[in-house]
């Protein structure tokens, strides 16, 4: 994430996660985004202290491109879950919530849609 700022209403230091974008904090820090079709997935690990949070668009790369983007959800948790991992988190110890995946034109089918029905990883 790039987007570093202090949030007045909260009066903390903040960032804001873009699509395809991620990050993982050992301290306090307000992390927001803001979602439509997209997803977030905000992992947590209670013993390390150490969060992340992560914005994806897709479950998964068309074949043959784009498969290493944090834009598809596989690769998205694959960097969140890493980094919290070099952080001292552990696989075992993660507690998620997921959030987005709405339908923001109606009569259209979600993008989102396709990424809720991503599947985190267990173990």
């Amino acid at each position: 994430a790039s987007f570093f700022y202090f949030d007045a209403h909260f009066k903390s230091e903040a960032v804001k996660i873009l699509p395809g974008e991620y990050f993982v904090h050992d301290e306090d820090m307000l992390i927001m985004t803001t979602l439509g079709s997209c997803i977030a997935a905000c992992l947590w690990d209670r013993n390390a202290h150490v969060g992340g949070m992560n914005h994806f668009m897709l479950p998964d790369g068309a074949s043959g491109g784009g498969m290493d983007s944090g834009r598809y959800g596989s690769y998205a948790m694959e960097l969140l879950i890493n980094e919290l991992m070099k952080r001292g988190a552990t696989r075992s110890t993660l507690e998620a919530k997921v959030f987005g995946g709405g339908q923001v034109i109606a009569g259209r089918s979600p993008s989102g849609g396709a990424a809720v029905g991503f599947r985190l990883p267990t173990t």
